[in-house]
């Protein structure tokens, strides 16, 4: 319980600053691994993971096809749950789905519902391991996307990935 209240503080003064935080890991701006090194596991902190979906959520934010949208009114947001697929990170999903939650609520530009049929836009986002064959080998790396659609129709409006190699 202790544990889940300092997380609970932690992430509350991470989405407080609506200023871009200074990446944490240096593995993430790293090139792509070597098929020969790629068994090593990425240090990744899980400091990482949320300032990339906060970047994405303010990047989302400043799309000018989602300003368009949101010109006169705020519109109706379902967050789904974020996903994580087959990926061999331990990445607290909570925390990474309090802090896009809260980085939406605190930029005053949409009204989260809960229900799809009353939505006008839904997000959702993946932790996801990709696969690439380069050079006679295989290499892998964790990819982490999310995408902003309209409910009716059924049309993509923004997305964005990050990919940690």
């Amino acid at each position: 319980m202790k544990n889940l209240i300092l997380l609970l503080l932690m992430l509350f003064f991470l989405t407080a600053c609506q200023t871009h935080f200074p990446i944490v890991s240096q593995a993430i701006e790293s090139e792509i691994i070597p098929c020969e090194n790629n068994n090593e596991l990425l240090d990744l902190a899980e400091i990482d993971y949320l300032l990339y979906a906060n970047r994405m959520v303010d990047a989302m934010i400043e799309d000018h096809e989602v300003q368009k949208k949101l010109t006169g009114s705020r519109l109706k947001l379902l967050i789904q749950p974020v996903r994580h697929e087959h990926t061999s990170s331990e990445i607290n999903m909570a925390a990474i789905n309090a802090a896009i939650k809260n980085r939406i609520v605190r930029s005053g530009q949409f009204i989260i519902v809960n229900d799809e049929s009353l939505s006008d836009v839904q997000l959702s986002a993946v932790f996801e391991n990709k696969k690439i064959q380069a050079n006679n080998c295989m290499e892998s790396y964790e990819q982490f996307s999310m995408q902003l659609k309209n409910s009716r129709p059924d049309r993509m409006i923004w997305t964005d990935k990050k990919q940690f190699k």
